[in-house]
Order: C-alpha cells, then sequence, then structure tokens
C-alpha cells in the first residue's frame, strides 16, 4: 500500500510543481478612491495613467446623472499563453446612487488609485467606466 501511495505521489508531484510554476501569479492589488461628487461644467469621463516606482497610478473624473454618486471599482488581469503580447489590466468603475435627496445637476466625480504587485513585464492599462474606455496606456514593470 506504501509503495502504491509513493508512486502515486512521484507520478503526481511534477504535474503539480508544473500547474503551481505556470499559473502563480500573483492577482494584481487594487487601491480605490472616490470623493464627494459636485456639479459638473462638462459631461465628460477622463483618467489619466503613469507608472511610479512599479506601480501604476490613476486619476480622474466621472460624469454621473447627479453628484450624489458613489464610486466602486474592480481589477481585472487578463493574460494570453502568447507571451509577445502585454498582458492587459482592466479597472472597471461603477456608479452606486446614494439615497436621500441631492441636487439635480449633471455630476462630476474625482477618483485616484493604483495597482500594485505587478510582476516585471509590458502592460495595456485600460481604466472603464460603467464599460466604456476612459483611459487607455501601455507601460512597462521592470
Amino acid at each position: 500500500m506504501k509503495r502504491v501511495i509513493w508512486f502515486l505521489l512521484a507520478m503526481l508531484l511534477p504535474l503539480l510543481l508544473l500547474v503551481i510554476s505556470c499559473c502563480g501569479h500573483v492577482a494584481p492589488e487594487l487601491t480605490f478612491h472616490s470623493l464627494s461628487g459636485s456639479c459638473a461644467a462638462v459631461e465628460e469621463s477622463t483618467a489619466n495613467i503613469s507608472l511610479e516606482d512599479g506601480k501604476v497610478l490613476f486619476s480622474g473624473s466621472v460624469s454621473t446623472p447627479t453628484p450624489c454618486y458613489d464610486l466602486e471599482a474592480e481589477v481585472e488581469l487578463l493574460t494570453s499563453s502568447n507571451t509577445s503580447y502585454p498582458r492587459v489590466i482592466i479597472v472597471n468603475i461603477t456608479a452606486r446612487e446614494r439615497q436621500g435627496e441631492c441636487i439635480q445637476c449633471i455630476g462630476e466625480i474625482p477618483f485616484s488609485g493604483e495597482i500594485g504587485l505587478l510582476d516585471t513585464g509590458e502592460y495595456d492599462i485600460l481604466i472603464l467606466y460603467e464599460g466604456s474606455t476612459i483611459g487607455q496606456q501601455m507601460i512597462e514593470v521592470e
């Protein structure tokens, strides 16, 4: 019985190590902040993206139906088996209406954030608001 167990371990261990080594990427870490909204002068959503000390920094503002919205963000890393293509990082920002009374004007809500824990390599960074691209930048983490 012990021989069977050792045989199975010897056969499965290399496979397990292969899975861990090929898929052991650490997920990017997202930090996201949004500020209080105000009435907007222009109905536009934009984002700026930069790289500093191995972290992707982004900031901008989004347009909402009123200033009384809270923003949330999620990050997603898309990888390809073809290593000649850059990895794609998508930050998807969504707005959620706050309860209660609110001034009736087009809102503008500023935000900022950073993406850390990135492996070295080239990345295509996309900032989306409600599914539409508001910022995109190719960066290289060294």
